[in-house]
């Protein structure tokens, strides 16, 4: 024995049992999915006593590991007190005893102190379905190799006994097994992992495919998919459970309590965890399964547990060595939900939660109160036409919530493509349902539909009739599908009609000459207001003609001993002729702001000159800002 296993031995030498659920529990059983928070409820128990004999086993019965048989519900109980499997019916009652006595050794060395022991049962429906695998780590002693591996017949027929230093060539202590969901048994290697046994003979039939477990770790289960779930020991007071892809790459930590066994429903893929004095259970996605954990009422505690169950009894089995019991518990109600398939197509049916796959699977049992979605997806060459039996419908999805025994039709059609073409010199659209030809001129219908068409000729068009599709004429088109279908619509141009005459053009109007441009006249004195100048004028000339141009205002400056003409203000006019006086401001140049002022009172005499205008002088006079009294 290794030092760890040494180490972990004596911590959990109370805790001996572990759990081992190989048998397929029904959907029934899929809690989580299930709209109803009920829990399993306690039925019964059953032991081996005086009052009820297990054969010559009267007293003394201690049951450890557990496993069901799905076929037959028969519960098979390891009974280390006896060095013995003990098979019971499904209501608990004795049937026969597999002794340790028939196996070749002679024992399955079953012992209590620190040592694991673990049966499975091969529920695959294959060819090995039924046979029986037991478990004893302890078996390593009698012959100081890795444990022993003994295989049944369902029956109780001795098949085979592992050679640990033969047939499997690795160190270390065989604590447990399990088969996955192809009958394929494995024995889990404390050091090294899953060694896979041939079920005919129980050699290897190849090395440890991967190491999952490290040395904390026996138990393993198996999920549909061959998702593997293993129990990491943290100690005494219980370990880890982990899951890997089937691979053997880590998926996740499922749960990371105190539990003392994992165990997985092939049928739902529920994950079951053995507690000290209850049993947890998650879906296949990993939340906790409502209505659980279940048991603490009944479970005596300190202590590991096995759990089993059947789906046709809804039946579940749960041993208590803290008791020396086997506790039977009643699943929820279970229903059968039937989908069958109508109409001239094709399409299959898938279920959520998972068991209907039809296609090849079209009823599962599921628990009651459970709600199931079932999803419809036509084939090639089909559509989904509808839903009866259901809840609720939401386009491909139907909704029913599990009561009773249910049925459930989905209507596939077989479907045909209609195509629309035009012909003909000229244009135009056709429309019906799903048509708009024009942009769109195919659409897909059901085997059976009745389809109206319609042309309509674009301006300058005319409909000139149908082909094809048994359609004629230049009414509407009727048909009703029964194969793929194409249909013509001809337009034909209608001749623009002939142009009118065209009138000569008219001679040429010779332009009138433009008005003689106007002259502008100013007053002889103009007001100064700030750096404008308010300058009263009046344009004359022609009706029509218009004074335009720009005015300057010139004065005088003495530079040096000459004198030169200065501009000192200016501005823009465009005035009609024969109008009234206007103001027009031209603005004064700094300079000429100067000169208006130091003239004075007396003014400052400037030329107006310019473009279109009458030159003449003004006197610019600064405007006073005294009112008059």
């Amino acid at each position: 024995m290794s030092d760890a296993k040494q180490h972990l031995t004596a911590p959990i030498a109370p805790i001996r049992f572990a759990l081992a659920l190989f048998a397929t529990i029904c959907a029934a059983l899929f809690l989580a999915s299930s709209a109803s928070a009920a829990a399993p409820t306690y039925d019964s128990s059953f032991t081996c006593s005086v009052a009820t004999p297990c054969g010559s086993i009267t007293s003394g019965f201690s049951p450890d590991q557990l496993a069901v048989n799905e076929a037959t519900g028969d519960v098979y109980v390891i009974d280390i007190g006896h060095d013995a499997i003990v098979v019971f019916d499904s209501t608990g009652a004795y049937k026969s005893t597999i002794p340790g006595s028939s196996t070749t050794a002679g024992t399955f060395k079953l012992e209590e102190e620190g040592w694991v022991n673990d049966i499975a049962i091969d529920n695959s429906g294959g060819a090995s379905s039924g046979q029986i695998y037991v478990v004893s780590e302890a078996a390593s002693v009698q012959w100081g190799g890795s444990g022993a591996v003994y295989s049944f017949a369902g029956d109780g027929t001795y098949l085979w006994q592992s050679d640990p230093d033969s047939t499997i060539a690795v160190e270390g202590d065989f604590c447990g097994g399990g088969v996955d969901a192809n009958g394929v048994p494995y024995a889990v290697e404390f050091s090294n992992g899953l060694i896979p046994l041939d079920p005919e003979t129980g050699a290897a039939t190849a090395a440890p495919l991967y190491s999952i477990l490290d040395d904390d770790s026996c138990q393993i289960a198996f999920d549909s998919e061959n998702f593997s779930y293993a129990h990491h020991w943290d100690g005494g007071d219980g370990g880890h459970v982990d899951k890997y892809t089937p691979e053997g790459t880590f998926f996740g930590t499922l749960d990371s309590g105190a539990n003392f066994d994992v165990a997985v429903d092939r049928t739902s893929d529920e994950v079951y965890l053995a507690r000290a004095d209850e049993v947890a259970v998650y879906d296949s996605l990993g939340a906790p399964v409502a209505g659980t954990p279940f048991g603490s009422a009944q479970l005596s505690g300190g202590k590991g547990f096995s759990v089993g169950a059947h789906s046709t009894t809804n039946r579940i089995y749960v041993s208590d060595p803290g008791q020396d019991q086997v506790h039977i518990y009643d699943g929820l109600p279970v229903h059968e939900l039937v989908v069958s398939r109508d109409g001239t197509g094709s399409g299959t049916v898938t279920s959520s939660p998972s068991g209907i796959d039809c296609g090849s699977d079209c009823q599962q049992s599921f628990d009651e109160g459970t709600t199931v979605t079932l999803t419809a997806v036509a084939d090639a060459n089909s559509t989904f036409a509808g839903w009866t039996g259901c809840d609720s419908t939401s386009g491909e999805e139907c909704t029913v919530t599990i009561g009773s025994e249910t049925e459930v039709a989905a209507t596939f059609d077989l479907t045909h493509q209609l195509t629309v073409s035009k012909g003909g010199s000229g244009s135009g659209t056709v429309t019906g349902t799903g048509i708009d030809c024009g942009v769109d001129c195919a659409e897909v219908y059901s085997e059976g539909t009745e389809v109206t068409l319609t042309a309509t000729a674009a301006a300058g068009s005319t409909f000139a009739g149908w082909s094809g599709g048994g359609c004629s004429g230049t009414g509407s088109c009727v048909m009703t599908i029964g194969a793929d279908t194409g249909v013509t619509a001809t337009f034909d141009a209608v001749p623009p009609p002939p142009a009118p005459p065209v009138a000569p053009p008219a001679p040429p109007v010779a332009p009138s000459p433009p008005p003689a441009a106007g002259k502008l006249l100013a007053n002889g004195v103009a007001q100064v207001k700030g750096s404008r100048v308010l300058l009263k004028v009046r344009c004359r000339g022609a009706a029509g003609a218009r004074c335009t141009g720009v005015a300057k205002l010139t004065a005088r400056v003495k530079q040096g001993k000459k004198q030169r003409n200065l501009v000192i203000g200016k501005t823009r006019y465009n005035l009609p002729t024969n109008s009234t006086l206007r103001v027009i401001r031209p603005k004064l140049t700094g300079k000429g702001k100067q000169l208006v002022r130091k003239a004075g009172r007396r003014g400052l005499k400037a030329k107006l000159v310019g473009s279109g205008l009458k030159n003449r002088v003004v006197k610019l006079k600064a405007q006073s800002g005294k009112k008059k009294g």
